[in-house]
């Protein structure tokens, strides 16, 4: 007769001999697991009230849940923590439905020049136990999980910035076939549906111009349907705003599109508890290498949310012109002062120092510890000029 073996503590001799002991004993254990999460399966390491790491090979997702729930149900305290990945936040979510605690952390290198799965998870292991019985807060840079509505949100704007890419991209190619071609009067967005009606009939005049139609044709078309779910995600992104986004109010010459982006980057502006945390979040803070008595600051670190800076930086040259009045501008007099003339390379420095500075300025705008009065900015609810709007939308 055949049995079958429901305890999941069965696939891991180590910790079941130990929870053996410690129910004899009458105890309860500390464990703190290291996940190096892949598709189906994760690596595990171990580290049992204060001991030495103990790798425990790799298990699937549903294998580590079920010992989780065990061993939560045994009285055990349990921890896992796991590099948040393209896999989403549900394996996380699943630990702490068992009543585990389990947090995903920013990918970082961990092992150096040398990087396997059982190193990563041990270096994750050492990490949260340090993180919670020493109460290191360096050690861990723990990634909050937003929920599936702002995660959804998000998504919209990374899908449009990628379509976008598309577009340029298949455009370009475009251009380059008629210039090769022999055909040099193409304009900016030739794939444009009026454009396109011009353009179509002076290729047809061209040599050979029926074949480099036929070969346009097909980008045109290509092209155009990227445009449209373009904007059905620029419209998604409006109607999704959260109730209390919407409420505050936005900078004239920031942007509709500019400011949905922002937002669904961000998620929750109240994840920020100072505006050091904030200026951290974008990657626009300089990096730096001091000893001693010497001190050395170079260019930004790019540790933040890329997506990001590229909106702040996009935003701060409109509001260069449509907000001239905010206080970032008057801090750099001698680049946006009228009439100013400064290098290229010194006006970039200065709108990458005002970029971060907007986003504090978002965070403490939404969080309503300022208004736009106090800033320098003028609403967005005055008249606009067709111009702005153009703008804007570009």
């Amino acid at each position: 007769k055949y049995t079958l073996h429901t305890d999941p503590l069965r696939a891991f001799p180590v910790i079941a001999k130990l929870v053996a002991a410690a129910k004899r004993e009458r105890r309860r254990l500390t464990l703190h697991f290291g996940l190096d999460v892949e598709l189906g399966a994760a690596a595990l390491c171990l580290i049992i009230d204060g001991g030495q790491p103990r790798d425990c090979g790799k298990h699937t997702h549903r294998t580590i849940v079920a010992l989780a729930r065990a061993l939560v149900a045994a009285g055990h305290r349990v921890f896992f923590c796991e590099e948040a990945c393209g896999f989403g936040p549900y394996l996380v979510r699943q630990l702490c439905a068992t009543g585990a605690n389990a947090v995903q952390v920013a990918p970082e290198n961990l092992g150096g020049r040398r990087k396997t799965d059982k190193i990563d998870a041990r270096q994750l292991a050492q990490q949260l136990y340090d993180f919670c019985t020493h109460h290191n807060r360096q050690r861990l840079r723990i990634v909050r999980d937003l929920g599936d509505e702002r995660r959804r949100r998000r998504a919209l704007g990374r899908q449009r910035a990628q379509l976008q890419k598309s577009r340029q991209m298949l455009a370009g190619n475009g251009r380059g076939l008629m210039h090769d071609f022999g055909f040099y009067e193409v304009p900016e967005g030739w794939w444009g549906k009026r454009k396109w009606l011009k353009l179509r009939d002076k290729i047809l005049a061209h040599n050979g111009g029926e074949w480099l139609l036929d070969m346009l044709t097909h980008l045109q078309v290509t092209i155009q349907s990227l445009n449209a779910r373009i904007l059905d995600l620029e419209q998604a992104l409006a109607a999704t705003e959260p109730s209390e986004s919407a409420a505050v109010p936005r900078p004239k010459g920031l942007g509709e599109t500019s400011h949905h982006l922002i937002t669904a980057e961000t998620g929750d502006w109240g994840r920020f508890r100072n505006r050091g945390q904030a200026s951290s979040f974008t990657g626009l803070c300089s990096s730096e290498r001091s000893s001693a008595l010497k001190r050395r600051q170079g260019g930004i670190d790019r540790l933040g949310n890329h997506r990001l800076r590229k909106q702040l930086v996009e935003a701060v040259w409109r509001l260069r012109t449509w907000n001239p009045g905010w206080r970032g501008f008057k801090k750099f007099p001698h680049v946006f002062a009228p009439g100013a003339r400064i290098g290229p390379a010194a006006r970039k420095k200065a709108v990458v120092a005002c970029a971060r500075m907007l986003y504090v300025d978002l965070w403490r705008l939404n969080t309503g510890q300022t208004t736009l009065e106090n800033l320098g900015l003028a609403p967005a609810s005055q008249p606009e000029t067709a111009a702005e709007t153009h703008h804007a939308a570009a």
